[in-house]
């Protein structure tokens, strides 16, 4: 476990039934909390020694959230999968990852699983600061970050990428993503919304 600034954290997860699991940059894991029910997060990377780790934002006062507050090195944790979520291995051009906060580490994988893939992103947030941040310390490089809302910004970069030849990768929440299809009605790409607003477990 490491903090990644004030409400990020890498959670590095460990064992011997992660050996050998087929893993697919852009696919999802599930941790249980009893009780409660799933919560998902994006691995970024996952290895033959099964080892993984990936992002958790803690954003509100939530039992995913409250539990990357409180997460601490030799925690026992139930994790199901991997499982495919978003996967771009057969795409040849370059892709563009659209969300937010909760894309962050989507964004790392892909740009992770392919060395010779280009992959902007873009992102509206409710601190754009502190993202901006988490994503340097992440090694992305090529990332646009909004405010929360901005709609207009966001559709503008997607704009500038698909006029580049970009795959999109619509992630994060549900009612950007519409505006962003409404006004990109041919942009074609993945689509999964993570969250919408008095909604839970969309993914």
């Amino acid at each position: 476990m490491k903090p990644l600034s004030a409400h990020f954290v890498r959670i590095d997860v460990a064992g011997e039934e992660l050996v050998g699991a087929p893993f697919v940059p852009g696919d999802k894991v599930q941790v249980f909390f009893s009780g409660v029910g799933m919560r998902t997060y994006t691995p970024i990377t996952w290895s033959a020694e099964g080892a993984t780790w990936f992002v958790g934002y803690a954003h509100r006062q939530g039992p995913g959230s409250q539990w990357v507050r409180d997460v601490k090195v030799k925690d026992e944790v139930a994790l199901f999968g991997p499982r495919r979520s978003i996967d771009v291995s057969g795409v040849r051009s370059p892709v563009v990852v659209l969300g937010d906060e909760t894309s962050l580490a989507v964004a790392v994988a892909l740009t992770r699983g392919d060395a010779g893939r280009q992959v902007a992103v873009v992102l509206e947030a409710g601190a754009p600061d502190e993202v901006k941040e988490v994503a340097r310390s992440l090694e992305l490089t090529a990332v646009t970050v909004v405010a929360r809302g901005d709609v207009a910004a966001m559709s503008s970069a997607l704009g500038a990428q698909l006029a580049l030849g970009a795959t999109p990768v619509f992630t994060g929440r549900a009612a950007t993503i519409q505006a962003l299809k409404k006004q990109h009605p041919g942009a074609g790409g993945r689509t999964k919304a993570y969250w919408a607003e008095g909604k839970r477990g969309l993914d």
